[in-house]
């Protein structure tokens, strides 16, 4: 008997053991804490963020402010953060405890600004350009300070577009992160891997995805055309979206209903409800419920006596009980918490049952070779120039698409382009491309000036000098005992006639720091040139 005991204790143990073995997890639900890697490809618009940073620097020469310093570090952190901004929007971190850093402190550890005692960012959300964002900030008292406050000295904004979205950052500090530049131009799409707690991604942008095979975004290929997108776990809005594989796995619970490829794209294969489930690097991030609508087949005749029954057509409407579709654009950057989606079902073009059909009218307007003919839009690239008391004449690069054309395709004129302010070049098309033109605006600068001379004669006083440029109405002096003109600034205006400043009251035994340039109002915006080179005088 004790044996008997013995040896059915030892079979247990083994189909335990055998059992434990066997019963592996495939996978593990993700920590919310645990932090992963994605790249985000975005739009990074310069033009946008230095045209910002002009009307800004404008708006505090009106008010007696120092212009801020655009500085290389502060625009490289700008932009990761208008990034960032596009999975959280919000100043909280990423990746670190609330308590010890926001979003902006995380980007500062390592860098010269790490430790320094004034560093704020301003961010703001949706399609609004340059002027709208710097007035929506400045009518904000939480958002003015960093507008208008004499205590930062550099700055860097960033702008990038993320289907069909705009984020914004300014960023501003007291002391310096990288080096200064006088401006910044142009658009670029580029990727960068953001760092992110996993519970950013715990959300689908609808609560449930609907896949309708029947509907107008079910492609060719059986898949749905949208692919997976995360909500933004604080708005609710459209958060991230996946169009690359490989970075997140998407898995199928009921493989009878549906199959999911690399990008969260699903190809429904049966009436049904189900559920998804997104994973990273085997970690499980959401299940989102599926439901899905297969395919309608249409009818086929059936013989009978060497007669063919009557074709029913399917129906213009469908069953009201066929399932709903998801929305139209999820790509529309919608701001808005998404409701239940719902889409009208698309009607069913009647299938016919033999090629002998009903001949339908032909459609107006067809014409066969519309794929041949020359574009009617060209796009004209020209460079900005610089006020010389001429008309002038860029040259330019004219384009069909993206064939170049070369100059005997086309005339150029040119009007406004002689004083400072916005010139226009139009081209019209010759010979193949002669229905076609375009037109495009340059800038004409002014032209920088050079302080002649800075002189103390007499006591408490200096006087500098300068010459002409022409192109500006006036000109614009600022003084100070900063060598850098990051605090006690002076700015004196004056007309343009003027070659000659005097400045009484001053320190003893001070230097002072003078530079200057010119401006001029053109359609109700100020413009201005470069500033010249610094020149120092210390007063008797």
């Amino acid at each position: 008997m004790r044996k008997l005991k013995h040896t059915l204790c030892i079979m247990l143990t083994l189909i335990l053991t055998l059992t434990s073995i066997m019963v592996i997890p495939v996978s593990a639900e993700a920590d919310g804490d645990t932090i992963i890697t994605v790249p985000i490809t975005v739009q990074e618009e310069y033009s946008m963020a230095n045209e910002f940073f002009q009307i800004m620097n404008q708006k505090r020469v009106e008010a007696g402010l120092p212009e801020y310093k655009l500085d290389t570090g502060l625009m490289d952190m700008a932009m990761t953060r208008a990034a960032q901004l596009c999975i959280y929007f919000d100043h909280a971190s990423l990746t670190s405890d609330p308590r010890k850093h926001d979003a902006l402190g995380d980007l500062q550890i390592g860098t010269p600004i790490e430790q320094a005692l004034r560093v704020v960012e301003n961010i703001a959300d949706g399609t609004g350009d340059a002027t709208s964002t710097y007035n929506a900030w400045y009518g904000s008292n939480g958002h003015k300070l960093a507008l208008i406050s004499d205590k930062f000295y550099y700055c860097g904004i960033g702008a990038v577009t993320y289907h069909n979205n705009i984020k914004w950052c300014l960023i501003v500090s007291d002391t310096p992160c990288g080096n200064e530049i006088d401006s910044v131009s142009g658009s670029k799409t580029n990727t960068r891997n953001i760092d992110a707690k996993a519970k950013f991604f715990s959300q689908n942008i609808y609560w449930t995805i609907n896949a309708n095979a029947n509907s107008s975004k079910c492609g060719a290929d059986g898949y749905m055309n949208e692919s997976f997108t995360f909500a933004d776990i604080g708005t609710q809005s459209t958060s991230y979206y996946v169009t690359q594989p490989g970075v997140f796995t998407f898995r199928s619970n009921n493989p009878e209903l549906f199959s999911v490829d690399g990008i969260g794209r699903i190809k429904p294969l049966k009436s049904g409800t189900g559920s998804l489930t997104v994973l990273y690097k085997g970690m499980e991030l959401c299940t989102t419920p599926v439901k899905t609508t297969e395919k309608r087949v249409a009818p086929t005749p059936t013989p009978d006596s060497g007669k063919a029954d009557p074709v029913t057509p399917t129906p213009a409407h469908p069953d009201q009980t066929e399932p709903v579709a998801p929305p139209s654009n999820p790509d529309a950057g919608n701001t808005e918490t998404p409701s239940q989606p719902t889409e009208p079902s698309q009607p069913e073009t009647p299938t016919p049952s033999t090629q002998e059909t009903t001949v339908s009218p032909a459609k107006p307007a067809a014409q066969p070779n519309n794929s041949k003919q020359t574009r009617t839009k060209l796009t004209v690239k020209v460079s900005n120039v610089t006020y010389n008391g001429k008309a002038q004449k860029p040259s330019v690069k004219v384009y069909s698409g993206k064939k170049r054309l070369s100059s005997k395709y086309y005339t150029v004129s040119y009007k406004n382009n002689k004083n400072v302010g916005y010139g226009t070049v139009t081209v019209k098309g010759k010979g193949n491309y002669s229905k076609a033109s375009g037109t495009a605006k340059f800038k004409i600068n002014l032209k920088k000036t050079k302080l002649s001379s800075a002189k103390s004669t007499k006591r408490k006083t200096f006087t500098t000098t300068w010459k002409k440029t022409g192109g500006n109405s006036g000109w614009q002096v600022q003084y100070s005992t900063n060598k850098k003109f990051r605090s006690g600034v002076r700015t004196v205006n004056l007309k343009a006639n003027n070659t000659k400043l005097t400045v009484r009251k001053l320190r003893s035994r001070k230097n002072y720091y003078i530079r200057i340039r010119g401006y001029k109002k053109v359609n109700g915006q100020m413009m201005y040139s470069s500033w010249s080179s610094v020149k120092s005088v210390k007063i008797k």
